[in-house]
């Protein structure tokens, strides 16, 4: 398993305030590292305050293999007034976080800080990214870390998270990785594009909307979709919405009914940064769609209406950016819902294992009813599994 989502206050990875409730919703990386590769780990923090901290400063301590080294570490954040972008990695305790346990035999302390942000509230919300060469001596370890604002003691209630991780030995030259296991080279990665037999729709909208799975869901272009120059600037790889009729409709199917697990995934070059649905299968029973993937509120939004009828979303934070091409993706494993922008995570709910809903609807791209995308679509995506932290940073290659 190659993302831990966390949901629970004890023991979780905790963002602390003064005066405030914290909820840190999940940290994603890998459990299983290979000796000298790169690879990174994002915490996405969701402070529920009862006040705002004002001219606050975001620090991060954590336990994480003897020998590792960061590559990187950046915030990005919804906070405003601050140093998002950034984190300075201090060469010593910093004091900020008090009261911590010893370190573990093999590990090692490291301490960042980002900001001071001239306020934070319940709105804000925030992903550490951080990137390490994982240099340690093949094994089993833990990496545990802490996330305060303003100096806090850590006492029996300190809350804190815990990823079980291995370190194994090199890969052989020009290996991939994903879910921790070796997947192939690559020149090899496609599974993703269609020849995974659980991705149920692909549609590189090459001019057309003909479906490149196995099961032949072809879509049917409505209004007057063109063709326009997808992201690496081919002239035809991708179909260009106006707006007001374009979009295209795919029959329902038995394979489009997605039950335990889902992967939607897009890129676009919006013309209005809000407002579009991108994809999503419509729900007849009276919902919007049984699944999905917009921009509704001007950010990455995935969501799915359960079996019982109750729906379950995760928003994003960061801003979509106008007649700017960008990836969207959404995940549920099962258990937890969780959206991405451009690789970084953006929002996250845990739905108790609940099941997504099926029924008899098609399938909408650029859609949503009468409401229309405008702008550009590429690569859609429809799996009925999970991709992991690795793979979903594979689609941006």
């Amino acid at each position: 398993m190659e993302t831990r989502w966390l949901t629970r206050c004890i023991p979780v990875l905790i963002l602390i305030f003064a005066f405030a409730a914290c909820d840190v919703r999940f940290i994603a990386g890998p459990a299983v590292v290979k000796h000298g590769e790169q690879v990174q780990y994002q915490l996405f923090l969701k402070p529920r305050t009862q006040q705002s901290a004002s001219n606050a400063t975001v620090y991060l301590t954590g336990h994480v293999p003897l020998g590792w080294s960061f590559a990187s570490a950046s915030y990005v954040t919804s906070v405003g007034g601050g140093s998002s972008g950034s984190f300075t990695v201090h060469p010593s305790d910093p004091g900020i976080i008090t009261g911590l346990p010893p370190v573990p035999p093999n590990h090692q302390r490291v301490y960042l800080s980002a900001g001071p942000f001239s306020a934070i509230d319940d709105a804000d919300a925030g992903t550490a990214l951080l990137d390490f060469h994982a240099t340690a001596a093949p094994g089993n370890y833990e990496m545990t870390f802490w996330v305060g604002v303003d100096t806090e003691e850590c006492d029996d209630e300190c809350m804190s998270f815990t990823l079980d991780l291995s370190v194994t030995a090199p890969s052989p030259p020009n290996t991939i990785l994903a879910d921790g296991l070796e997947f192939g080279t690559l020149a090899g990665w496609s599974s993703w594009r269609g020849l995974d037999g659980r991705t149920v729709a692909y549609y590189p909208l090459d001019g057309d909307a003909t479906d490149h799975s196995f099961y032949g869901n072809h879509g049917t272009p409505v209004g007057d979709p063109v063709a326009a120059v997808d992201r690496w600037g081919k002239p035809g790889g991708a179909l260009l919405f106006d707006g007001t009729e374009d979009q295209i409709l795919v029959d329902d199917a038995p394979s489009l009914d997605l039950t335990d697990e889902m992967t939607l995934a897009a890129w676009i070059r919006p013309t209005l940064a809000s407002g579009p649905w991108v994809v999503g299968k419509r729900d007849l029973s009276g919902g919007l769609f049984l699944y999905s993937l917009d921009i509704s509120g001007g950010s990455v939004r995935g969501s799915f209406r359960d079996s019982g009828g109750t729906g379950w979303i995760a928003p994003g934070y960061s801003a979509i950016v106008q007649d700017e091409w960008q990836l969207l993706v959404v995940t549920s494993d099962g258990s937890d819902l969780v959206s991405y922008l451009d690789g970084i995570v953006q929002g996250h709910v845990t739905h108790s294992g609940a099941l997504i809903g099926t029924g008899d609807g098609g399938v909408e791209i650029g859609s949503l009813h009468d409401a229309r995308f405008g702008g550009v679509i590429d690569d859609v995506l429809i799996m009925n599994r999970a991709l992991s932290f690795r793979e979903v940073t594979k689609l941006l290659e």
